[in-house]
């Protein structure tokens, strides 16, 4: 409804998954027949798959990565995991695999959440390798939030699946398409979602 992301995770968390159990029937009496959510405050979607399960709402197949990983204050970590360091980055992963995450949620650059940087890539290299790294050991994707140049250099030297919006800004805030750029994105065979509007 245009609220930031910063005021809708002030929402219960009841609230929230009701308001996306009526987002996805929405969606599928529309003829949508899956749904890909790419990072949820706390246990909403799991909750939410839960309850299409057992038959008490409607929805299109559900593909989710629950919370996202995020480092402490960066985007979208007032959703639930803020890591840092490399156990904190496993520790991460493993527990959303638990939870039934399909695919893990990374944020490797900053984005609109007010106490990030959407010009500065959030994790260390390292940090962002051992998340890939955990993810790919028990088979599951990686998608990475990534809204400038830097972010997604170093989410293709990580080893993610997809690119999130792709945006090719450098570090002062100018745009300048990088070829280089495209070239090792194709050269790995990393999907882009550019999240178009």
């Amino acid at each position: 409804d245009g609220r930031l992301g910063d005021d809708l995770a002030q929402i219960p968390d009841e609230i929230l998954t009701i308001q996306a159990a009526h987002n996805a029937e929405k969606h599928l009496l529309t003829g949508v027949t899956t749904v890909r959510d790419c990072g949820a405050k706390n246990m909403t979607t799991f909750m939410l798959r839960k309850a299409v399960m057992m038959g008490l709402a409607h929805a299109p197949r559900l593909i989710l990565s629950g919370r996202p990983i995020s480092i402490v204050g960066g985007h979208m970590g007032y959703f639930g995991t803020e890591v840092t360091g490399i156990n904190s980055c496993r520790a991460a992963v493993r527990q959303l695999i638990k939870e039934g995450a399909d695919f893990i949620k990374v944020t490797a650059t900053g984005g609109s959440t007010r106490t990030s940087d959407p010009l500065k890539p959030s994790f260390q290299p390292d940090e962002l390798k051992a998340i890939c790294e955990e993810s790919h050991n028990t088979g599951k994707h990686v998608a990475a939030h990534c809204a400038s140049t830097q972010g997604m250099l170093n989410a293709i030297e990580a080893g993610v699946d997809t690119i999130i919006h792709a945006y090719h800004r450098e570090a002062d805030g100018t745009q300048k398409y990088r070829p280089d750029v495209i070239d090792k994105i194709v050269r790995n065979q990393i999907y882009v979602n550019p999240t178009l509007h």
